[in-house]
């Protein structure tokens, strides 16, 4: 954590910040960990930098920040984040995934299979599948402390 607080205070981009974010998150300390997510939203990304890009941000933050405040069940929050990477990744499934997910916590039942629809057609993903079932089947959906992704 100290180096990463120390490339932040040297030169603060969306990487480093969200990586810091991921830290306080797996520590369970939600509060700073939705701090670093927000701010890595809000400063420029430098990935990029050289490359034809037309992304403002890295979809890993988009899903992994949206996937955290769905977990701590901030849906509205979430749903905010998802439409916002939408706009960059329409054809990501996992962001449709966790829309769905949303929608299904608040009991939004019209767009829930709209959206899980989504991004079975975009990724025929067994987890997506399993999610269809639940929803189907009006059963719990639980989730992990971060996206498959990253590994829990």
């Amino acid at each position: 954590m100290i180096h990463g607080k120390k490339s932040i205070a040297l030169f603060p981009h969306e990487g480093n910040l969200y990586n810091q974010g991921i830290i306080y998150g797996r520590m369970s300390n939600n509060e700073k960990a939705l701090e670093y997510f927000n701010k890595a939203l809000n400063t420029k990304n430098y990935y990029y930098t050289g490359y034809k890009h037309n992304h403002n941000h890295n979809l890993i933050t988009y899903v992994t920040f949206s996937w955290f405040l769905a977990r701590n069940e901030s849906y509205q929050s979430a749903e905010k984040i998802i439409k916002e990477g939408l706009v960059e990744y329409p054809n990501e499934g996992q962001l449709w995934e966790i829309l769905a997910i949303c929608e299904y916590r608040l009991h939004n039942q019209d767009k829930v299979l709209i959206a899980i629809e989504k991004a079975i057609s975009l990724s025929q993903k067994q987890e997506f599948y399993a999610i269809l079932s639940k929803i189907k089947n009006k059963e719990s959906i639980v989730l992990a402390p971060f996206p498959s992704n990253l590994g829990n």
